[in-house]
């Protein structure tokens, strides 16, 4: 039996610790992630890093843009 290697219970993989300047590239970029999570990505504008620091910048902008609160906090 195959297994499929997208299913939720797969094998988890710890994304690195995210700073400004990966965040700000990230910010400029359109981009399908692949999947391959060291890959060096080949984009304009240049991206330094591997796909998982891109992934890392994406949720963490999704995060932030998704956040609630309440008024006066």
């Amino acid at each position: 039996m195959i297994e499929n290697p997208t299913r939720v219970g797969g094998d988890w993989h710890e994304l690195p610790s995210l700073d400004v300047t990966t965040l700000l590239q990230a910010q400029r970029i359109k981009r399908i992630i692949s999947g391959e999570l060291k890959t060096r990505l080949v984009t304009n504008p240049e991206f330094d890093g591997p796909e998982e620091s891109f992934l890392r910048a994406q949720i963490a902008r999704i995060a932030h843009a998704t956040t609630l609160m309440p008024t006066g906090l």
